[in-house]
Order: C-alpha cells, then sequence, then structure tokens
C-alpha cells in the first residue's frame, strides 16, 4: 500500500488501534502478568518510505542480550499513568528519544512473551531528523523498512505451540546486515511485532507465508490468544462459585 503524505499514513494507523486492550480495560485475569510497553517508532521519510527504528541490547542489560528489539520497558507505577508514559519514557532512557519528536497514535493488543509478561505496543510516527543517542542498555539503534518484514529474504520460521494458550503461534526469523556490517538476527515477539504490524500497515502478505495471515485481521492470532486468555478465567471464576 502507497501513501501519498504522512498524513494519510496516520489516517490509515489510526483505523487498526484500539482502546479495548489499554490496561485500564483488560480482564482481571491480566493482573497475574508484570506489564511492559514498547514504543513501535515509524518514520516516514521524504522517499514515501516507511521505516521502523530498533536497537540491539548491549550485554550490560539483564534480559536478552545482544537481541533485536524494539525501545521499551518495564511499567513504573511511580512514574508511568499508562502504557503510553511506560513506552515513552523507556524510549528517551534507552534511545534518548524526547516526546517532541514523537507523534503517538495509540495501541495496540498486547503480546506475552515466555516471563509471563504483558507487552504492549504503542505506535508512533517519529520525526524523520531525529537522531539516537543509545544508553549503556542499548548497542546500537538503527532503522529498518518496514516492508522487510514481509520479504522471504534471509528468512526461516518454526512453529511453537503458545504455552499460555496451546495456540501454534510462528516463530519468524529475519537475518540481517546493518551498518559496520553488523549482522542481526530478529525473532520472538519482537519478530512476531514486526510481521503483523507491517501486514496491517501495509496492507500486503508476507511472500513467506500466505495462508496465516489475514490482511482485514491481522491481529487476529494474538486476538484468539487474549480472548481464551480471558474466556478461561471467566469459565473458572463461574466454576469457583459453584
Amino acid at each position: 500500500m502507497e501513501f501519498k503524505d504522512i498524513d494519510s499514513l496516520r489516517y490509515h494507523i489510526k483505523k487498526i488501534i484500539s482502546d479495548e486492550y489499554a490496561w485500564k480495560n483488560l480482564s482481571p485475569v491480566f493482573t497475574q502478568y508484570k506489564k511492559a510497553a514498547i514504543l513501535f517508532p515509524l518514520t516516514y521519510n521524504s522517499c514515501n518510505k516507511i521505516e521502523v527504528w530498533l536497537t540491539k541490547r548491549s550485554q550490560h542489560v539483564t534480559h536478552d542480550k545482544g537481541h533485536i528489539c524494539f525501545p521499551g520497558g518495564m511499567y513504573e507505577d511511580q512514574h508511568d499513568r499508562d502504557e503510553i508514559d511506560t513506552a515513552l519514557r523507556e524510549a528517551h532512557e534507552e534511545i534518548g528519544l524526547d516526546r517532541s519528536f514523537v507523534d503517538v497514535l495509540g495501541i495496540l493488543i498486547p503480546y506475552i512473551n515466555n516471563r509471563k509478561v504483558l507487552i504492549t505496543p504503542v505506535i508512533a510516527i517519529v520525526a524523520d531528523r531525529f537522531q539516537p543517542r543509545p544508553n549503556h542498555e542499548v548497542e546500537v539503534a538503527f532503522k529498518m523498512p518496514l516492508s522487510r518484514f514481509l520479504k522471504n529474504d534471509n528468512y526461516n520460521s518454526f512453529i511453537l505451540r503458545n504455552p499460555h494458550s496451546n495456540i501454534n503461534s510462528i516463530v519468524h526469523i529475519f537475518s540481517d546486515t546493518i551498518e559496520k556490517n553488523m549482522n542481526v538476527v530478529t525473532f520472538g515477539v519482537t519478530a512476531t511485532m514486526l510481521v503483523e504490524v507491517a501486514v496491517a500497515v501495509l496492507k500486503k502478505l508476507p511472500e513467506f507465508d500466505q495462508t496465516n495471515y489475514n490482511i482485514e485481521k491481522p491481529f487476529l492470532r494474538q486476538t484468539m490468544i487474549i480472548r481464551f486468555l480471558t474466556e478461561s478465567w471467566k469459565t473458572n471464576e463461574i466454576r469457583s462459585k459453584l
């Protein structure tokens, strides 16, 4: 899908966001999960190219050393009112992204990682003039074309059963070379988010999978997982009162 300008991109993205899955609206079942938020930072440049900022985590972090991630982190109740505050605070800390460079559009359906952390993506458009200033948690911040995550080049995958819902999930693996000939491998929750947002924003199916994605319902698999967990909790609540 082509966008004639940044306003048309903004308009399209606002059609795929929803407050339905905001932290304040989630089922009580999710109180058992730790909460985190990431910023999904898109840029739109003068060549009508949509890119996304990513980071490679340094060796100085506790979890996911060297992994490719979005800027983001854990909710801190003493600082954050909601998932948007968390994502913006963490992006500022990790890559020096000032809020004046960010146009927050809304939130997407949350994801759950293997440490039982509920991760909510906050999708935003970042000014193309932004230059990152990584802190000690980030080895490097870099941009990739969003369309890359629909291409079959240097791509691999395998099927993994989701331990929270028993729904099969596709684990995507993208291998790329970025600045200074650094090799990066994007996989896990980060890769899943990238593929699903690319389908939603660009209105195209992945070259590597024409059957498991729906352009009109790009977040269907995540929706099934969240609804499964919600309905299971409701069923258990009813049984406990019998």
